[in-house]
């Protein structure tokens, strides 16, 4: 899969199906995470904001607020602390793995 295939996956899928192994759970989890990743860091995320992500790993509250909106506005559920995203677990994995290549990549019109 590229990174200009991957498109914001939607909030149901292995948790609802009790067929799925933990293992294939976090496998598609991580799946779902990159896919957000990839789609915020290269059509949302302002280049600052991006790259203190990546650096980071989302410990600026800038950055957790700007991508609590972005997934809030695609319907992502994900766990929250303190009213923002906790960046935690094979989702945020994923996430964070897809923003990194949108940085390293150059893909995003708005890290120019």
């Amino acid at each position: 899969m590229t990174i200009k295939q991957v498109v914001v996956t939607d909030t149901d899928g292995a948790a609802s199906r009790p067929d799925v192994s933990d293992a294939e759970h976090e496998a598609e989890e991580r799946d779902r995470g990159y896919g957000d990743g990839v789609v915020w860091a290269r059509d949302y995320a302002p280049a600052d904001q991006l790259r203190d992500f990546v650096e980071n790993f989302g410990s600026s509250v800038d950055s957790a607020s700007e991508i609590d909106r972005f997934l809030r506005a695609h319907g992502t559920e994900h766990k929250r602390l303190e009213g923002l995203p906790e960046f935690e677990g094979p989702y945020w994995e994923g996430f964070r793995e897809g923003a990194e290549d949108v940085l390293a990549h150059g893909d995003s019109p708005l890290t120019t």
